[in-house]
């Protein structure tokens, strides 16, 4: 019996050296946990920051975008009233000269034909 009593005693002994580690494994894994719990919570942060500022940046993109439009539409209608003009103008001088054919551009009379005036030719420099 007193062998049964010194295993048992052996046993305890290792069981509470046994738990004692254990114990030491579990306060070092709750140390782990918090540490990651409080890196976790950076990391949402720095999310959240993240997306705060991507959308912040869509925002102005989009701003910068419907400026572009905004300002391509008016420039759009611009040439259009332009070319108009321009349009009517050629018409008023077309017009002007059916009525009177003396206005039409014309340089010299070779044999009672007008020549039209024709632009230069800039020399050839790379020669």
């Amino acid at each position: 019996m007193a062998e049964a009593s010194r295993v048992r005693g052996t046993s305890e002994a290792g069981s509470s050296t046994g738990d004692s580690e254990l114990y030491k494994e579990l306060e070092l894994l709750e140390v782990a946990l918090t540490e990651e719990r409080l890196r976790t919570r950076k990391v949402e942060e720095q999310l959240d920051e993240a997306k705060l500022l991507h959308a912040s940046e869509v925002k102005a993109l989009e701003d910068m975008l419907q400026q572009l439009l905004d300002e391509n539409e008016e420039l759009k209608a611009k040439v259009a009233a332009y070319e108009s003009r321009k349009a009517e103008k050629e018409g008023q001088e077309e017009k002007a000269i059916i009525a009177d054919p003396s206005k039409m551009k014309a340089t010299t009379s070779v044999g009672g034909k007008a020549e039209v005036e024709e632009p230069e030719v800039e020399p050839n420099r790379g020669a």
